[in-house]
């Protein structure tokens, strides 16, 4: 596992653990200064994670094979 942070395709930022190119762990930044920290499984969202809108606002959410169920 490395620990690093990459630009992704649609202009945001991720910063956490990788298993090769895959996200495991971290934080994705989107260019509005939203961000969502979870973890990831064969590099999409999977359980609990937190997004958290540019004013501060935060809501936990759940994702199953990157489909958020709440």
């Amino acid at each position: 596992m490395i620990y690093k942070t990459v630009e992704l395709e649609d202009g945001c930022e991720f910063t956490g653990l990788f298993a090769g190119d895959k996200r495991l762990y971290g934080t994705k930044t989107y260019p509005n200064g939203a961000t969502y920290t979870g973890f990831y499984v064969d590099d999409v969202r999977e359980g609990v994670g937190i997004k958290q809108w540019a004013d501060g606002t935060q809501v936990t959410v759940h994702y199953v094979k990157g489909i958020k169920r709440s």
